[in-house]
């Protein structure tokens, strides 16, 4: 098509519509989008950038105009001088840096040219704009590309003239914090941060955070270790039971085992020869110095890394032996969490989780509940996608304590809520939503179906199950059914739903697909 329009032979617009659809498409595949990324193919990654802006302009901007400042016009001088610089030999990596310059341009016109209902919007048709935004969101992740996309322009403008470096001679430096202290640079920071996410060594992307619970995904993962597991295995009593046992005096109290089965995580402590309390309570002291409000060591700790000690809290918090560690880790998240910045969306999506797992692993009494329902509910309202995530497993955790009656009326008719708007707007159109935020949707409504059927009530169940889903989400889905028919949590009418639906699913070409099918038919003839 670009070269069809380097000709002055303008392309039909349904060949410009399936030729865009057909580009989409193939950055979403993995084995492309990883060729892309090396560097061997980034002459191939720069001649898609300048055909997609050769496109773009012959289709919204007007000869002379620019595409995001039409009032600054370009001479002919000008734009001959540019095609002169890319094609010298003598200017090192000029076709890369091009590349990165149209990127951060097609990023930045993302908020008005390639947003639907905007005024800037006007020139381009309706049918194109979702692809092209799709195209330039996924080109922008490459590696070649990424870093020079991140920058808000406010920022070059404010003096910064970092230099470029890497294997693809485009990699910058992190943007320094005092820049990022201006508002409206920060404000255009987290907008690309939650459009694009943020590479760390090309390998992984910042918003798949690492707290999702990938089914058939067998390495360590933050979120697999449950809550009665952390109960059984360093024999934890919550404390509510402490409380119940107090009030409850005419009730005969059963002793509490002297040797509790040991749960895997811990017989792997014990087994690995470790002292490991002593290094879990080393880092917990050492960050609760870093994390509290007020202390000389907190009024030097950069913003950046009281995020990573927030996460890396949230993972540690797996090997800790004791109750008391526990408490600590809640007592001081808790303080930083109403001390620090509401809006610093990046240290909220560890720091609500890590809340919830502390306070479930000392029982969610009424003192506790309270607060933390609050913190789930504003969070789950938040426009931040990892910070949701990030709720909805600290939501998991919080369900897996055995929530007391007045804490579950109050949590879990938010959660329905969030749950059943989200997976109806995504009912027909889930390839276009984050994969792990569907999972962990799915996860939690399943449990919440399983564990907490009378709080949830009947309506719920009917608007969980969606079709036309990734294969991930398919198969989570079916498990999903599979549980609750064995947990018999389901009517006779669902059931027989459930049967009709698996045999259906049985005759579909996708063996996989159908393979899951049957074990739920199976499932459903002997329950």
């Amino acid at each position: 098509m670009a070269w069809r329009l380097l000709q002055d032979a303008l392309p039909l617009s349904v060949d410009l519509q399936w030729g865009l659809a057909c580009l989409c498409l193939s950055l979403q595949q993995p084995c492309v989008w990883n060729r892309l990324s090396t560097p061997e193919y980034a002459t191939y990654t720069c001649s898609l950038v300048h055909c997609l802006r050769l496109i773009i302009t012959a289709v919204a901007v007007s000869p002379g105009d620019q595409l995001l400042h039409p009032e600054k016009k370009k001479t002919r001088a000008e734009r001959e001088a540019e095609e002169e610089q890319v094609d010298s030999p003598t200017v090192p990596n000029a076709c890369q840096q091009q590349a990165c310059d149209i990127m951060a341009e097609l990023v930045e016109g993302l908020q008005s040219v390639f947003a639907l209902g905007h005024h800037r919007n006007g020139a381009i048709p309706a049918f194109f704009t979702p692809t092209l935004r799709n195209i330039i969101i996924s080109l922008s992740r490459l590696p070649l590309v990424n870093s020079y996309t991140r920058v808000p322009p406010l920022v070059w403008k404010l003096g910064w003239s970092p230099q470029p470096g890497g294997e693809f001679g485009t990699t910058l430096p992190e943007i320094p914090l005092d820049f990022l202290q201006e508002k409206d640079v920060f404000r255009e920071f987290l907008y690309r941060i939650n459009t694009l996410g943020t590479l760390i060594s090309h390998e992984k992307l910042l918003l798949q955070m690492n707290t999702e619970r990938e089914m058939g995904n067998m390495d360590y993962k933050l979120g697999q270790v449950s809550i009665h597991s952390v109960w059984l295995g360093n024999n934890i009593t919550p404390l509510r039971e402490e409380e119940w046992g107090e009030d409850e005096e005419d009730e005969t109290d059963t002793p509490a085992p002297a040797s509790p089965p040991m749960s895997p995580i811990n017989s792997r402590k014990h087994r690995a020869g470790v002292d490991i309390h002593s290094c879990s309570q080393f880092l917990l002291d050492l960050y609760s110095q870093w994390l509290i409000p007020g202390s000389p060591s907190n009024r030097r700790t950069p913003v950046v890394l009281i995020s990573e000690v927030v996460r890396s809290l949230l993972a540690v918090s797996d090997l800790f032996t004791e109750r008391n560690q526990f408490d600590m880790m809640f007592s001081t998240l808790m303080e930083l969490q109403k001390l620090h910045p509401a809006e610093d969306e990046i240290l909220n999506q560890y720091l609500v989780p890590a809340i919830c797992k502390a306070a479930a692993v000392l029982g969610m009494d009424k003192a506790i509940a309270e607060p933390v329902c609050r913190l789930l509910e504003v969070t789950l309202r938040s426009t931040h996608l990892p910070s949701r995530v990030g709720a909805l497993h600290g939501v998991l955790y919080v369900l897996e304590c055995d929530l007391l009656d007045d804490t579950a009326k109050q949590l879990i008719p938010i959660v329905s809520e969030y749950l059943l708007s989200n997976l109806r707007a995504i009912a027909h159109c889930v390839n276009l939503h984050n994969q792990q935020h569907v999972l962990v949707m799915c996860a939690v409504a399943f449990y919440m179906m399983e564990n907490y059927p009378l709080d949830v009530g009947a309506e719920f169940s009917a608007g969980v199950i969606q079709d036309s889903t990734p294969s991930v989400i398919y198969h989570c889905v079916l498990r999903g059914l599979e549980r609750l028919l064995l947990s018999e949590q389901l009517s006779r009418v669902d059931g027989e739903a459930l049967v009709k639906l698996s045999v259906d699913r049985v005759n579909m070409p996708s063996p996989h697909r159908a393979m899951a099918a049957l074990g739920l038919m199976l499932t459903c003839m002997y329950t």
